[in-house]
């Protein structure tokens, strides 16, 4: 009689078990597939966001091989909300990448037709040089600095061409620092 309640018990708890099974399965899984349906843009820009989804879905999957089903189905109803903001961050982050390269793209050619007609301008007249405190090797150490910002700006264009908004932001910022020390060093003054 005993071993009959055991058994009886026994399968009973078997039963339960696979039933929370099932959904705990199906919860997993709607959430894995909605993280690794995030896109590109995600992993551009909120890819830390995205390491976070991919290590809670990581601890979900060792619950669920443990057998841990109420975990699981805690854990996959908390994604939908986790993926909101991880989209809102990766938004967030293209759009202040976005206005930082539109900003520099209007700036920054402007800068550098500035500078060279002053290097021009010093150029021709060694008075004018004289007289405004730069020296000749300044307006040629300006030519060839020059010369660099406006590969690293080419550099920074196909950047953001190829859709590296990060990468053509940070080199446009390069081109925007430099450009003010060859600025600096003509005795250019700021606007």
């Amino acid at each position: 009689m005993k071993l009959t309640r055991f058994l009886c018990l026994l399968a009973s708890l078997v039963l339960v078990a696979a039933c929370a099974k099932g959904p705990a399965e199906e919860a997993l899984k709607e959430a894995e597939a909605t993280v690794e349906n995030l896109g590109e843009d995600v992993e551009k820009y909120a890819g830390e966001g995205l390491a976070e989804l991919r290590e809670s879905l990581s601890e979900a999957r060792a619950k669920f091989d443990e057998g841990d089903y109420a975990v699981v189905v805690e854990t996959a109803q908390g994604i939908p909300a986790k993926v909101d903001e991880v989209k809102q961050a990766a938004e967030a982050r293209k759009q202040e990448l976005t206005e930082g390269w539109n900003s520099m793209s209007e700036a920054l050619p402007a800068k550098v037709e500035e500078i060279q007609g002053r290097i021009e301008e010093l150029s021709k007249s060694r008075r004018l040089r004289r007289s405004e405190g730069v020296d000749e090797e300044a307006v040629e150490a300006a030519k060839s600095s020059l010369t660099q910002v406006q590969e690293l700006w080419g550099q920074a264009k196909e950047a953001y061409q190829n859709a590296d908004l990060a990468k053509a932001v940070e080199l446009a910022n390069s081109v925007k620092t430099q450009l003010a020390q060859v600025a600096s060093n003509l005795k250019m003054t700021a606007e």
